[in-house]
Order: structure tokens, then C-alpha cells, then sequence
């Protein structure tokens, strides 16, 4: 295929303010950027040209919070509740997986996503079941070609008699995966800059099991070895121990614009309002938080802070952001609703 494409005569839904939704428009790429975007463009004769009549050409969809290695448990967790969800899928499922299986679960999860339109996501890796394990995740993305920000997870699966985990490790060295993540910088992210492919994050030991000084030296440690995002699971609803993470950490002033929180259905309107001011980012997952118990995906947009995609886990939905997307608008109205004041019409 030529370096050059043309697409024609396709509606543009750009979601950009100037240039809006362009029809009958087309779109030149050059040597994989886009060049230029509008009616009737010119291009050379040895361009490919793709006819985009009755077709929608749009940016890709970018997923904040996906668990990439489980998309071969595809829908094996369609009626789990949350503690259903950690336990099987990642006490027993996960501690079982080999290398391999993180490897094709992060391969062939990558290329799902390309395939249902979402060109960046970002990796919550808590498949660290060695280093080994961490390698193939990484390399499972890079062969792949998506864009994507690998978020090295801290969590530790539970070693049992059968499990891929390594018990003697596990027990003498519960902090390696905080060192491995420092080889891995070193030996797969040398610039991890905003051009390349694949960059270097960082996903949190979980949150409401862990002293809060852990969790700021976690933050710490991850700003000092260059991770750009820094992510994890928070407040979900009726599982909601009231620990009040996010005020702690507005409290200590370690809130910036590298941090992800994912969940959040019910942070305290405070903590919505510090995310908002220091410009974080909270990942909504409609479909998981429904059916999973956590109540309402937030529906602050008031404030700013908000949701900077949907997604959702390969395990119990679809890879489908158009859904999700749909499912979070709907509920954000039905909340809406419920809080109006009305005049109740008499029906005769």
C-alpha cells in the first residue's frame, strides 16, 4: 500500500470545535499522519484511495481502565457481583496465568480494541505474576502496534498449590514488583515520550486495602522514575469502606494531573471538586459498575472532572465504547431527572 491514502466523500466527525462534522469530506494521510482534512482535496496519482461514501471517518476511541490480559475470559464474569470478580478472576484465574497467557491475553486484547475503533488505551496490568509475566504484557501491546500507556500494577495474586505464582519470591520479596518496574523503565521506556507507541504508567497497590503511606510513597516513587499515568481502583459504591482516599491525598497535596482514578462512584462532592481543581482524570465504567454493584457512574460534569472515556473489563462486557458511552449519557440523564422538582400532572 502506497505511503499516501485518500479517503473520499466520507461524513468527517471530527469533534473538533472548528471543524466540526464535514460531509461528503475527505482526509489525506501521509506516511501514517493525517495531513489534511476537507472537500474535493487533491492528492498524487500514486495515493491509495479509499471510498468513504456512506461511511463515518471519526478519531479513535481512547479506553482508560482496561485489564487487557483477561480478554481470554471473555464473558466468563456476565453475572459477577465485585467480590465474585476478585476472586475468580483474579485470585484464581489470574495467579493461574503463565507467561503465554499474559502475552496473547495483551496481544489479542490490543488488536480487539483496534478492531472496535479504539486506537489508545491505558493498561491496568495487575498480571505481574513475575517479571517474566510483566515482559510478555508489554510485549503483547508492542506487537500489536496499538498506542497504549502500560500501567505496571502492584497487586499481588495469592500463591496456592497449581498457581503460576512463586511463593518463596512472594514471601522473601513482596516489594519486587516496585523494583521491576524500575527495569522496566529502564529496559523497555528509555524516552516514553508523548510520540511513541508505548508508554510507561503505573497502577497503584489497591487503594482501600492499603495504609495511606504506602500509597503516597507508590505515587512517589512512580513521578521519580518518569511513569505518565499514575492509576487506580477507588470508592465503588456499596463496597465503599468511607476511607475518603482522594481528601487524604488533596490533604497532603500530592494531587496532579497524572492521576487516574478509576471508579469513583462515590467520592465525596470534596474530593470531586480537588480532582476538578487539579486537573486528574476519573475513568467511568458504565456497564461494569451496573451490573457489579457499584451504583451510578459519576455524574459530576458540573465540576469539570470529567470522565475521560468509558470502558469496561474484557471479562464480564463487550469491547464496546460506543455502549458504554450510551450507557453512561443515559444514566447521567436518569440522575438528572431524579433530582428535578416536578408538578405531578393528574391523569384522568
Amino acid at each position: 500500500m502506497s505511503s499516501t491514502i485518500i479517503i473520499k466523500n466520507a461524513t468527517v466527525v471530527s469533534v473538533d470545535d472548528v471543524l466540526g462534522t464535514i460531509p461528503n469530506c475527505d482526509v489525506l494521510v501521509e506516511d501514517g499522519l493525517i495531513k489534511a482534512v476537507g472537500p474535493g482535496l487533491g492528492y498524487p496519482p500514486a495515493a491509495t484511495v479509499l471510498d468513504g461514501t456512506n461511511a463515518i471517518v471519526s478519531p479513535g476511541f481512547i479506553d482508560t481502565h482496561r485489564h487487557t490480559w483477561q480478554t481470554q475470559l471473555k464473558t466468563i464474569g456476565a453475572d459477577y457481583v465485585l467480590s465474585d470478580y476478585i476472586l475468580n478472576l483474579r485470585q484464581i484465574y489470574g495467579a493461574s496465568y503463565s507467561v503465554h497467557d499474559a502475552y496473547l491475553g495483551n496481544f489479542c486484547g490490543a488488536l480487539d480494541s483496534i478492531d472496535n475503533g479504539i486506537t489508545y488505551l491505558i493498561d491496568h496490568s495487575h498480571i505481574a505474576n513475575s517479571p517474566d509475566h510483566a515482559d510478555a504484557a508489554i510485549r503483547g501491546l508492542q506487537d500489536a502496534r496499538i498506542r497504549a500507556t502500560f500501567c505496571y500494577a502492584m497487586y499481588a495474586n495469592p500463591h496456592w498449590s497449581g498457581s503460576c505464582m512463586e511463593k518463596e519470591r512472594e514471601e522473601a520479596t513482596p516489594d519486587w514488583r516496585l523494583e521491576d518496574v524500575r527495569r522496566v523503565a529502564t529496559q523497555f521506556f528509555a524516552t516514553s515520550q508523548p510520540d511513541d507507541l508505548l508508554r510507561l504508567g503505573f497502577a497503584l497497590s489497591e487503594p482501600d486495602m492499603t495504609p495511606i503511606d504506602r500509597l503516597v510513597h507508590e505515587i512517589d516513587f512512580a513521578r521519580s522514575i518518569g511513569c505518565k499515568v499514575i492509576t487506580g481502583h477507588f470508592n465503588f459504591g456499596k463496597w465503599d469502606p468511607g476511607n475518603f482516599i482522594v481528601r487524604q491525598f488533596a490533604q497532603r497535596g500530592i494531587l496532579g494531573p497524572d492521576l487516574l482514578f478509576s471508579h469513583g462512584n462515590t467520592m465525596a462532592d470534596d474530593e470531586l471538586d480537588a480532582i476538578a481543581k487539579h486537573g486528574c482524570g476519573i475513568s467511568s465504567t458504565p456497564d461494569t459498575e451496573f451490573q457489579m454493584g457499584m451504583s451510578h457512574p459519576h455524574s459530576r460534569l458540573e465540576i469539570g472532572a470529567v470522565p475521560k472515556s468509558q470502558m469496561k473489563r474484557a471479562s464480564n462486557v463487550p469491547m464496546d465504547d460506543v455502549k458504554a458511552t450510551r450507557d453512561y449519557m443515559v444514566d447521567t440523564i436518569n440522575v438528572i431527572n431524579q433530582r428535578r422538582k416536578v408538578n405531578r400532572a393528574k391523569l384522568s
